[in-house]
């Protein structure tokens, strides 16, 4: 997935958070993350993005 997408799919998870008034997103995706179906670099990307010391 081209690195726009990946950064518009978080910019998306983050405002569906705020709108459901859930905002702890890095929560989320440790919860939903590895139900999805993701291409191996895609889930690399976002295991870093949303890695817990950040």
């Amino acid at each position: 997935m081209p690195f726009k997408y990946r950064m518009e799919m978080i910019a998306d998870w983050i405002g569906a958070g705020k709108a459901q008034g859930t905002p702890d997103t890095n929560a989320w995706y440790a919860k939903n993350g590895p139900k999805m179906t993701l291409h191996p670099m895609t889930r690399e990307f976002l295991d870093y993005w949303f890695r817990e010391d950040s």
